[in-house]
């Protein structure tokens, strides 16, 4: 009776021995969708990294449910769609309070060596979380020894780094998928995908899996769960004399990888006699999983290549190795290497089709002769792999529950004309019940569908034509044609003509619709839509608003419609012209869908004048995708601001980055898109030099995001109360609340200008200096993009210019009256410092005596620059140093009892 407890308590310790019952982790299989902008291709193999990640990632995810973990995945398939901004995958993984988080990617470095990399958060030697560096020493180990055979690691050191270390010119803002975690968390690299030969391995889905199994062994070390008690048996079928055909950059530590692999070769495991045939992307790999220790051989067998074979030990909870390298034989007669057949639960379905996979390409017509089923079915052969696979597609289903044998005999020769060495032949139980098609996709389902939309539905079988037209209904009745998938897994229906408005459809697809293989549907299906109520295209929302004044003379013309324009109908009728009628080229012509709606932007390709009114006019020959046209000529008219600026002191010119951080590192930032948010210095726009700022925004919700660009040391204003700050901004026309925020002594983050961002283009935001509270001088530090209700979810501004001691004056035809100085004022002069010239700005309030000299610094009068009564105003002197030495210089402005002074530097 011990005895049987004991046993039992054994037998208990292997099933559970992995039990990860109350552990949660998540998955991210790295990047996504086939994207170039976010992948990696290799075009010389057809490898995506976004593919193999997600193999990778998936089965891992199958190995830890295996042994009841709960586990969630950042994505499950490889669209566009599925690839989520880093920050919500970090919330997703916080949200479900996870125990680690695990991201799979593959390494990429100059083509020339392959080995993993770890990746955690932090410094080398400070992680941020000390459990997610041992991790990253435990996994590095364990992908380290399974591909030990296979890959060459140049360096004796683990690598295994806090990304803040790797990527120190990236400061503590490191990788994103790591940054917002609130539990220990890493990143692999498994083996250089740029690598071309180990590039063909990663086409292997098995290769990529046994990386899954290194992984899951190092969850069960970090997590301290007893050892697998399997092992596994991995390799390469290479020819013994024969190189690779591609050209690489070959690395001398990896020597076997100049022999070619081969594909279509054969691993037969003895005993049990698996068998694995390798698959056509040139790496020769196999792998047999779940292994009980014990001695074993692996036959190697290629299809002209004579048969290796080597002893293994197998180990639990390691992989062995067993590589096979053919010598090259004639006349070997061909084999059958194995069958395929879709099987459900041990039975076979009825749709099935039979694939025989030789080890030589072969003879088709002899081929097919000595192909026999019993009982017959009616079917044709197609041909795959240069002639190593013959498959039997059917013309209908096989019976049910009915047992099928295969033969093919002897008669069957390869290419070369040698029969198949023996007669080879297989049965199999086919299902009870036929697999019926299903509808996995339809549409359009939603009101307000353009009159121009098709009807689709989308199968998970391919559907026999004529049976699922008939089948097919639309009310009311709309002529059309259908246009299928090439594959017949799904159709459009196309209207000859547009549908009508205001019209509620019925779609029916009644259930005689078959698949290819003449089954049909199991019910039928019934969707309706609603098409559009509107019937013509109208502008909603715009920039210039009518009537609009104070207009920038660099706008932006933004216009939001209630569809979306026809770009090919905008060319010729829309028009900006000015007051005498006149119009005014255009640049930037543009039509997008913006938040469901049609949006047209385009710029003067001139600056407007000041003070002067424009008329925008839209013209009927402007149409919507769905023909819709602007119902009549819309004009709107706008005027230009009436004043001009002089340039201040630059504090910024945004030429280069001085200081300003990415918004996702700043405090203050909340609910964006960290991969879709950013600031850089571009090209694309400006007001003087070369470059300005932009800054890229994205929120990922509908409300409450802050995006904050930050510079740590700011940008300091000397304390002149009566100066004028202001920055150049191209607006978005989001809607959006701006704020410029400065600090002054101890008052800090103060929001001393904030508006909506309603325009779009250039604008100079200015501020006056005597607004800000506090002490001492100014310092400018922040932009601050936040999200209003009803605001785009995403948008872009450029900066460019910041300064200080701006002026303000009136054009010729404006009453100077209305622009006086409030107050005496005093500018930095510029440049400075200078030689042999610089400008001199100052301002009066009222008439009187002005006096403005120049002094050394031990109080001296050098000169008298001004000394005259003058009316009130802004006046510019300018003043040169011929006869100056190298120096500082003081220059001060007397009006009645009131006096300003500055320094001014001449160098030489």
């Amino acid at each position: 009776m011990i005895k049987q407890f004991f046993l039992m308590l054994l037998t208990a310790t292997i099933l559970f021995a992995q039990d990860f019952s109350g552990i949660k982790i998540y998955i991210n299989p790295g990047h996504g969708g086939n994207d170039p902008a976010n992948d990696r291709y290799i075009p010389e193999t057809g490898f995506w990294e976004s593919e193999s990640n997600l193999t990778k990632g998936l089965y891992l995810m199958e190995l830890l449910q295996k042994h009841h973990a709960t586990v969630y995945i950042s994505r499950t398939q490889n669209r566009e769609e599925d690839d989520l901004p880093l920050s919500q995958i970090d919330e997703d993984a916080n949200a479900h309070n996870v125990d680690y988080f695990h991201s799979i990617h593959s390494n990429a470095h100059n083509a020339t060596v392959n080995y993993p990399l770890l990746l955690f958060r932090g410094y080398d030697n400070d992680p941020v979380f000390p459990d997610a560096k041992r991790m990253g020493s435990i996994m590095f180990n364990e992908m380290n020894k399974a591909d030990r055979q296979w890959t060459y690691w140049p360096y004796s050191w683990e690598n295994n780094r806090g990304d803040w270390s790797f990527y120190s010119q990236w400061g503590t803002s490191g990788l994103g998928v790591l940054r917002y975690l609130t539990m220990p968390g890493t990143l692999s690299e498994g083996s250089f995908h740029d690598y071309l030969p180990n590039s063909f391995r990663l086409m292997s889905i098995d290769y990529r899996k046994h990386e899954s199994i290194a992984i899951l062994r190092s969850f069960i070390q970090y997590f301290g769960l007893q050892s697998l008690p399997d092992g596994v048996v991995a390799g390469i079928i290479r020819s013994k004399t024969e190189n690779v055909s591609y050209s690489y950059n070959y690395n001398s530590g990896l020597p076997n990888d100049k022999k070619k692999a081969l594909n279509f070769a054969r691993a037969r495991l003895i005993p049990g006699d698996r068998i694995y045939v390798t698959d056509e992307h040139n790496n020769g790999f196999f792998m047999f999983e779940n292994v009980e220790p014990g001695v074993y051989s692996v036959i190697m067998d290629g299809g002209e290549y004579a048969p290796d074979t080597v002893q293994v030990t197998v180990y639990a909870n390691r992989t062995s190795y067993a590589n096979g390298f053919l010598e090259k034989v004639t006349n070997k007669a061909p084999e059958v290497y194995r069958y395929d057949l879709t099987a459900n639960d041990s039975l076979v379905l009825t749709h099935s089709t039979i694939e025989i996979q030789f080890s030589q390409a072969m003879d088709r017509q002899s081929t097919e002769s000595a192909f026999k089923i019993q009982p017959s079915v009616d079917g044709y052969f197609e041909w795959q792999n240069n002639d190593l696979k013959m498959v039997y597609a059917l013309y209908d289903t096989l019976r049910r529950s009915t047992t099928y044998t295969v033969t093919v005999d002897t008669s069957a020769k390869n290419k070369n004309g040698l029969p198949l060495a023996q007669a080879y032949s297989f049965s199999f139980v086919t299902a009870s019940e036929h697999v019926r098609p299903n509808i996995v996709n339809f549409g359009p389902t939603i009101d307000s569908v353009r009159i121009q939309s098709s009807i689709y539905i989308q199968f998970d079988f391919p559907m026999r034509r004529e049976k699922t037209e008939a089948a097919f209904s639309i009310d009311p009745p709309v002529a059309g044609h259908f246009e299928w998938e090439e594959d017949l897994t799904g159709f459009s229906f196309v209207p000859d003509s547009a549908l009508q408005r205001k019209t509620m459809y019925t779609v029916r697809l009644n259930a005689q619709a078959e698949n290819f293989y003449g089954v049909a549907l199991d019910s039928a299906l019934q969707f309706t839509f609603m098409t559009r109520y509107r019937n013509e295209l109208l502008p909603l929302k715009f920039f210039p608003q009518d009537g609009e004044t104070h207009v920038s003379t660099l706008p932006q013309i933004y216009i939001i419609f209630n569809g979306v324009p026809n770009k090919y109908t905008v060319f010729g009728n829309v028009q900006l012209a000015d007051s005498s009628g006149t119009p005014m080229a255009m640049r930037g012509l543009d039509v997008f869908e913006k938040d469901g709606r049609g949006v047209l932007i385009f710029e003067p390709r001139s600056e407007l004048e000041k003070n002067m009114l424009y008329y925008l006019r839209l013209f009927p020959g402007m149409k919507d995708l769905d023909g819709l046209p602007v119902p009549d000529t819309l004009q709107f008219s706008f005027r230009t601001v009436p004043k001009t600026y002089y340039n201040g002191h630059l504090l910024d010119d945004f030429e280069t980055n001085f200081g300003w951080l990415d918004p996702d590192n700043v405090p203050g930032t909340m609910g964006t898109d960290a991969d879709a948010t950013q600031f850089e210095i571009t090209r694309t726009k400006k007001i003087n030099g070369i470059y300005s700022g932009k800054l890229e925004y994205k929120f990922s919700s509908d409300s409450g995001g802050v995006c904050r660009l930050f510079n740590e040391e700011g940008r300091t204003i000397p304390s002149t109360a009566d100066s004028l700050f202001g920055i150049w901004v191209y607006g978005d026309f989001s809607r959006n609340l701006l704020q410029l925020l400065f600090d002054r002594g101890s008052d800090k983050n103060m929001v001393v200008w904030q508006d909506t961002i309603n325009w779009a283009g250039w604008k100079m935001l200015m501020v006056p200096l005597d607004s800000i509270g506090g002490s001492g001088d100014y310092n400018f530090h922040s932009v601050v993009v936040k999200q209003l209700n009803g605001g785009y979810t995403e948008g872009a501004l450029y900066l460019d210019d910041a300064q200080y001691d701006m002026i303000i004056t009136a054009l010729e035809d404006e009453n100077p009256a209305n622009l006086l100085p409030a107050k005496l004022a005093l500018h930095q002069n510029y440049p400075n410092p200078f030689n042999p010239l610089t400008t001199i700005v100052y301002q009066i309030p009222e008439s009187g005596e002005v006096q403005l000299a120049l002094f050394n610094v031990l109080g001296q009068k050098i000169a008298d620059v001004v000394k005259a009564r003058q009316q009130p105003g802004t006046y510019k002197i300018t003043i040169r140093a011929d006869n100056l030495a190298s120096g500082v210089y003081l220059y001060r402005l007397k009006f009645k009892d009131q006096v300003r002074v500055k320094k001014l530097i001449v160098l030489k």
